[in-house]
């Protein structure tokens, strides 16, 4: 048995043409006949996609007057009667539908702090359109680079004149190489021209002058960055195959421009289309609480001792599951587990948590904590699990015990 499994390993190292080679001619003819067989589903593959571009460019013209009737409801420009038999509200009726897609974006938990809130009230309209190129590839073998095709989308944001920068419009725009499976190349936003002492995406540090400075010295000042929705527009990029990083720095970067795609992708195809029910809040009704899904389906936990004279409380973030007592028997274990994906890509899973605990605030504490994407599944087996993006094990661990959620020997982590 042993021999054999060496032996399979060792046929797994090979190239694969050696692979083939090494085959029974029997099995070789089989394999020989899945190719072609692969090979007429390929070719089908390519037609689908390209029927598929053709159909979502007809639909793309069909979804353009819609838009752009919505566009002209949102900003004022065309009023909508009312429906017969109410009458108007007293006073001066505002114009249009005022914060409409800085309420849609806060729904989807793009906006990250009041002052973005604000700006976004500026907002009148957000579109998106295809976009295509070349772009230059660098050859494998070192020969002279050569242009290839690219897809993409491009994001366009529709300002009025506001109090914290000059640009009327910004724009985020996605570039991919246009291949089996799409590549992203690169991502792109606008910079943004921002009035004196407006720039939210950072905030003024000073630093007190040294002792033993002159008098008149005045104190240091630094820009240091804030998280803001206005980050967006500033994307990471895609390192150069040669760029000198180590791996946790490649990982983070991964996982940051994983997060930009994953936000933009959400404005194209959930933000966009139905922009209305984020407004109205029935999209997190259809699609869970803000842009990774949430399952908004959990039972709250009925059981509440509280004495029915006394007043009503806010439930804590985490349930009040923690000051109950426990006792190790009977006790699950909670699973720290990371999944490798797409080669590259990491996934945290946590598994086994306190049904009364509040999972989606748990989770937002995590994203907030560790800066990184993430979301609740229900699985039919285990129950709710936590997801989070990138390898965030010792980081789960040490937030699970500190804030006294789970004690340390109850919990297992697990590798790939």
């Amino acid at each position: 048995m042993a021999e054999s499994l060496q032996e399979q390993m060792a046929m797994m190292t090979m190239d694969p043409e050696d692979f083939i080679s090494s085959l029974t001619p029997h099995l070789r003819a089989r394999v020989t006949e899945l190719q072609t067989l692969q090979g007429q589903h390929d070719e089908l593959e390519k037609a689908f996609r390209k029927e598929r571009a053709a159909l979502e460019e007809k639909y793309a013209k069909l979804y353009a007057p819609l838009y752009a009737d919505r566009a002209a409801i949102v900003k004022g420009e065309k009023e909508v009667a009312l429906p017969e038999g109410e009458t108007a509200a007293a006073g001066k009726p505002e114009k249009g539908i005022p914060g409409f897609w800085a309420t849609v974006l806060a729904r989807a938990e793009l906006v990250q702090n009041e002052k973005d809130a604000d700006a976004l009230t500026y907002l009148t309209d957000i579109t998106c359109e295809s976009v295509s190129g070349t772009s230059k590839q660098p050859a494998e073998d070192g020969g002279e680079a050569t242009e290839v095709e690219t897809t993409g989308f491009m994001l366009t944001f529709t300002f009025k004149e506001n109090p914290y920068f000059t640009n009327t419009v910004l724009t985020k725009s996605y570039h991919m190489l246009d291949d089996d499976e799409p590549v992203l190349e690169r991502s792109e936003g606008t910079e943004i021209d921002w009035k004196p002492g407006k720039n939210i995406t950072v905030k003024v540090m000073k630093k007190k002058p040294k002792k033993g400075a002159r008098p008149d010295a005045k104190p240091q000042t630094k820009l240091e960055p804030v998280d803001s929705f206005f980050n967006f527009f500033s994307p990471p990029q895609v390192p150069d195959d040669d760029a000198d990083m180590d791996g946790e720095e490649m990982e983070q970067l991964h996982e940051e421009i994983e997060a930009d795609y994953d936000a933009g992708d959400t404005i194209k195809t959930k933000l966009i289309p139905h922009a209305v029910a984020w407004f109205t809040g029935e999209a997190l009704e259809d699609e869970g609480i803000g842009m990774f899904g949430d399952d908004d389906d959990e039972d709250e936990d009925e059981d509440d001792d509280d004495d029915d004279e006394a007043p009503p409380r806010a439930r804590d973030a985490f349930a009040d599951a923690a000051n109950q007592e426990e006792t190790t028997a009977g006790v699950d274990y909670v699973h720290i587990r990371v999944q490798q994906r797409n080669g590259k890509k990491s996934l945290t899973t946590v598994q086994g948590l306190k049904k009364s605990y509040d999972y989606k605030k748990v989770l937002k504490a995590l994203k907030k904590e560790f800066c990184c994407n993430g979301t609740v599944v229900d699985d039919p087996e285990l129950g709710q699990v936590i997801q989070l993006q990138g390898d965030q094990r010792k980081n789960v661990l040490q937030f699970l015990t500190q804030e006294g959620l789970v004690k340390k020997d109850l919990i297992k982590i697990h590798g790939f």
